[in-house]
């Protein structure tokens, strides 16, 4: 099976268009928007994951998918409302870690 995670909806063929119409029909978003959305979660827990807690931040970024730190960052604090050291930080206080 294809992870969502890693489709790069700029490369969404005409074909796939259709499908992508279909699919997110009524759902008031777009492919990219979906795919976009996935990775912020998946991110979110890997920062309140202690499995997670060696690697810094640009790297879990990385791993969820996303090549630009700096965008990371600004979808990120846009989707949540605080910053992925926010994130983190507020994991480590919840287990005694900090």
């Amino acid at each position: 099976m294809v992870s969502l995670l890693w489709i790069d909806a700029q490369e969404v063929t005409a074909g796939g268009l259709e499908v992508e119409d279909k699919l997110f029909e009524g759902e008031n978003t777009s492919l990219s928007h979906f795919v976009l959305g996935e990775r912020l979660v998946r991110v979110h827990r890997m920062l309140t994951d202690p499995r997670w807690s060696r690697l810094g931040i640009g790297a879990i970024a990385f791993e969820g998918g996303f090549g630009d730190v700096s965008t990371f960052n600004q979808q990120f604090r846009q989707r949540f409302g605080v910053t992925p050291s926010d994130v983190r930080a507020a994991a480590r206080r919840d287990v005694g870690t900090d």
